[in-house]
């Protein structure tokens, strides 16, 4: 059987809007900015808000913030969960708010042999493994970023000297279901790693005509057909502060 099981809804709009939403709830909100960062870490969250002088914005799911030393230009997400769903309704939240480009900065296994814990990764399209994606999106095995985003994050990366590989990433609802007969055909497809969330936001961002891209650092790996954990996860929390802080150096000063 398919899914969803309803072929027919992608002409067809939701009856609930998150702008339904934030009208029911008579929300007063500042000015959106145009750059949502996504993150998943608390200490990323902390990071973010006490070095770019983080404003709270309430009404939504988890804790935003408008960054305040980018003027107004980005803003950042954190303590709403993990997976597709949630990310899916803030995105939707987001943009209805004025949000126009949203960036995952988050963790991912790595599914490449060629990946060790604490590299940098950029997502170009994202492999369809969630269920979210696909009540906003025909079936298709992939959904991509959005290019020119992702070619500003990928700049800012390299402008900062940060090592990174581009390619595609593994999105599931299931951390615990990972087999090493899916880890060996998508690595012969090229995937580099897998996470829970990129695909919902892509869908999303191609559906609401926003952005959205993801950038990630290995965590762990299950490249060879088992576990692998961090040794020092001192050394994931570095990578994720220095890809944020990238990702303001040319996104927060344009």
């Amino acid at each position: 059987m398919s899914y969803p099981h309803n072929p027919h809804k992608y002409d067809q709009p939701g009856i609930l809007t998150a702008v339904k939403m934030a009208e029911y709830r008579k929300q007063k909100r500042p000015s959106p900015p145009e750059t949502m960062i996504l993150c998943y870490q608390t200490p990323l969250l902390r990071h973010a808000v006490k070095k770019q002088k983080g404003k709270k914005v309430d009404g939504f799911p988890g804790e935003v913030y408008l960054l305040q030393k980018t003027n107004g230009r980005m803003g950042i997400a954190g303590r709403f969960g993990v997976g597709a769903p949630m990310t899916a309704v803030l995105a939707e939240d987001l943009a209805a708010w004025g949000a126009r480009q949203f960036v995952i900065i988050g963790l991912a296994g790595a599914i490449s042999p060629d990946l060790q814990p604490g590299d940098a990764t950029a997502a170009d399209k994202a492999l369809r493994d969630e269920g979210t994606s696909h009540h906003y999106l025909p079936p298709q095995r992939y959904v991509n970023a959005s290019p020119g985003l992702t070619a500003v994050v990928q700049q800012a990366l390299a402008q900062q000297n940060i090592p990174f590989t581009a390619g595609p990433t593994w999105t599931t609802d299931a951390p615990y279901r990972e087999t090493a007969v899916e880890v060996q055909q998508y690595q012969q497809e090229g995937i580099l790693t897998v996470d829970m969330e990129a695909a919902a936001l892509f869908a999303v961002a191609e559906y609401r005509g926003v952005k959205a891209t993801a950038v990630f650092c290995i965590s762990d790996s299950i490249a060879h057909g088992r576990w692998q954990p961090v040794a020092d996860r001192k050394v994931v929390e570095r990578r994720l502060f220095a890809l944020f802080d990238a990702l303001v150096s040319v996104i927060g000063e344009r």
